[in-house]
């Protein structure tokens, strides 16, 4: 939402300084620099949001194709009697 009026703003104050070239050439040039300013942050969060949505890499310390082994696992299974006489893994 924040996006969108910092988007809406920063157009409205780059056409300001469009009109106002006509007259006053630093106005317009500080006017369309200050709507570009607001037009930054909408720009890297959809930037940001479109490298999540096409699941670029993540910043890991592995790089990239390389994978993880698994560690064996030493599994000790015990057969036991329980107190019926019947036997029982633990």
């Amino acid at each position: 939402m924040i996006s969108a009026i910092l988007s809406f703003f920063g157009i409205t104050l780059i056409y300001t300084g469009f009109l106002a070239s006509a007259h006053h050439v630093t106005t317009a040039i500080v006017v369309a620099c200050a709507g570009l300013l607001l037009l930054v942050k909408p720009a890297l969060e959809a930037v940001k949001l479109f490298r999540t949505q096409l699941g670029s890499a993540s910043h890991s310390p592995r790089p990239r194709g390389a994978h993880r082994r698994a560690g064996t696992k030493t599994v000790y299974l015990k057969i036991v009697k329980s107190e019926d006489d019947k036997p029982t893994i633990h």
